[in-house]
């Protein structure tokens, strides 16, 4: 999720970041701010799961909701230990830091420099190290094959080869970024031939131990003891939630699925940035952003973001079932974990509630808030204006909209501007008339179409100047508006494209074959409504399996966003 800065950057630019408030005062400002807002969510069964704030490795706000294991009524508490998703990654990631630091490694190397034997010659002789930390290798993820209905157990980092190896890339390596579960796979075995120990016990002595994380570790499923968190997603075609041990991998691999409690990942932090874990140099090397990645940008195996001025490094993980975020402010000495077991939505809504305490509790860079008639002075407001216009314009200004104002994505900017055009066929031109909420780089507008009537449209922003527009904005039923008009605009509600609704379908490709088009293609047939066309379909089926969203489906999850298999 996010990443870091060369040490003389960081030493060019300490005086300009706001000094930490390490005192009493600001446990009793998150206690003030947070704990209404965790208790309501709480009280709602939106959020179950513990927020950790600690300031130079002391605890300053610490909260626990929800239950661990509903079956026996056990409640999540401090010391639970919850599945990670992909936030592992960055303990991966450090053992190839350490073994680059003992001269075994060298981030610049082609991958067969370590594993000859493999059969791809592309992923042998093309790819290198550095290309399998910043997923920009061309590698895919392993949920296929029967990897996840088969429910494999692994004993090496090697045993999941056989579910990747045989894939073409699909793109040059260094083209371009697609997250990359079958990448880190990839790192885990080179750890292995380096090191001359199985990925498994090289983690537990070398980044465990060493980091003091006492009760983290890698996990077969079940679950070995109660004090592990069961999580629960929600399944295809239901609304209720249910224990996810079989939407999810069995064993925590070098891509994911480790477990560990929030003051197991504050250990993390504090021997990342003490030189514990990797000599500094190293540390700065790995944790700068180098690679754009939504709205963070993507070093080797963290990311990087600034916010309300503060730069945070880290990561975050999702899986149907799990939501894990972890943000550290290297300068102020904060680090700030929310871990989850239910879906990954709820976990980056408390971390985006947390951040915005912690980094000084700044107002939303906006000056028209929720319920106002006009959208903000500021950059954002300005864009989200000229997106409007854009829309509204057709195909010609989409385009130029897309190439000036919004961050780059796969597809040329008239290619993609055609691909808004069927949004546009369906509800026509559209015409600002309120805020529904601003936050400091989200504006959620309703707006008037002109075929359908109220609309509510989400617009995300990158977090720093320029501001560019994310790609894929949304267009729903304005829920406010009542069935009549929601139905008007054209999708049946329970399909419409927010990331609650499309969960369903997202844990059906997480079930089945991760990336199955024509499983989705299935479930989405058999739910259609009358008038819910074929265009309607791809139209969702693009949403479900290429939108960045919340939830690991792009975690690009890096924050903000998963994709199949995380």
């Amino acid at each position: 999720m996010i990443p870091f800065l060369v040490s003389a950057i960081i030493a060019a630019t300490a005086g300009t970041f706001p000094p930490a408030d390490c005192t009493d005062s600001m446990a009793k400002r998150l206690e003030a701010q947070l704990t209404p807002a965790l208790d309501a969510r709480a009280q709602s069964s939106m959020f179950s799961g513990v927020v950790l704030v600690t300031c130079r490795g002391r605890p300053v706000y610490s909260a626990a909701y929800g239950t661990a294991n509903r079956a026996r009524q056990i409640r999540n508490t401090a010391a639970t230990r919850f599945n990670l998703g992909s936030m592992n990654k960055m303990w991966t990631a450090v053992a190839i830091a350490q073994l680059v630091d003992q001269g075994k490694v060298d981030v610049d190397a082609p991958v067969g420099k370590y594993l000859p034997e493999l059969s791809n010659a592309a992923l042998r002789d093309r790819v290198l190290v550095r290309h399998l930390l910043t997923h920009t290798s061309g590698l895919g993820s392993y949920f296929k094959r029967g990897y996840l209905r088969d429910r494999v157990a692994l004993s090496k980092a090697s045993d999941l080869l056989r579910f990747f190896v045989d894939d073409s890339l699909d793109f040059a390596p260094g083209e371009r970024v697609q997250y990359s579960n079958a990448g880190f796979a990839v790192l885990g075995m080179i750890v292995e031939r380096v090191s001359g120990m199985s990925y498994y016990d090289y983690m537990k002595t070398n980044v465990l131990e060493r980091a003091g994380m006492k009760t983290a570790s890698f996990v077969t499923l079940p679950v070995p003891s109660d004090a592990y968190a069961i999580g629960y997603a929600t399944p295809p075609g239901s609304s209720e939630t249910a224990d996810n041990s079989e939407l999810v991998e069995r064993t925590s691999s070098p891509a994911g699925g480790a477990y560990a409690s929030a003051a197991d990942i504050v250990a993390f932090s504090r021997a990342l940035w003490s030189g514990t874990l990797v000599a500094l140099p190293r540390v700065d090397e790995f944790t700068t952003g180098k690679v754009s990645m939504g709205p963070v940008k993507y070093g080797y195996g963290f990311g990087e973001r600034f916010v309300n001025g503060w730069r945070s490094v880290g990561h975050n993980g999702g899986a149907p079932g799990v939501g894990a975020e972890f943000e550290s402010f290297p300068e102020q000495g904060i680090d700030v974990v929310v871990l989850t077991n239910i879906d990954m939505p709820e976990a980056t809504r408390v971390m985006a509630l947390v951040v915005n305490a912690v980094s000084g509790g700044l107002a939303p860079a906006t000056t028209a808030g929720a319920g106002s008639a006009r959208l903000p002075d500021s950059p954002i407001g300005r864009r989200a204006a000229a997106f409007l216009d854009a829309f509204s314009a057709g195909k010609d200004g989409m385009t130029k909209f897309i190439a000036e104002q919004m961050m780059p994505a796969d597809g040329a900017p008239a290619a993609r501007a055609e691909m808004s055009m069927g949004m546009r066929e369906r509800i026509g031109r559209v015409e600002f008339r309120s805020v529904l909420s601003a936050e400091q780089n989200k504006l959620v507008l309703l707006v008037s179409a002109e075929k359908v009537g109220p609309v509510k449209v989400t617009l995300e922003f990158e977090p720093q100047a320029p501001f560019r527009m994310m790609p894929r904005p949304d267009f729903n039923p304005y829920e406010g508006a009542g069935p009549a008009e929601a139905g008007r605009v054209g999708r049946p509600p329970e399909l419409a494209t927010t990331d609650a609704r499309i969960a369903p379908a997202r844990a059906l490709i997480q079930q089945v074959l991760s990336g199955n088009r024509a499983a989705a293609e299935s479930y989405l047939r058999a739910h259609a409504a009358a008038g819910y066309t074929a265009d309607d379909i791809k139209r969702d089926l693009d949403a479900i399996m290429t939108r960045p969203s919340p939830t690991t489906f792009t975690h690009a999850g890096m924050r903000q966003g998963f994709r199949p298999g995380e």
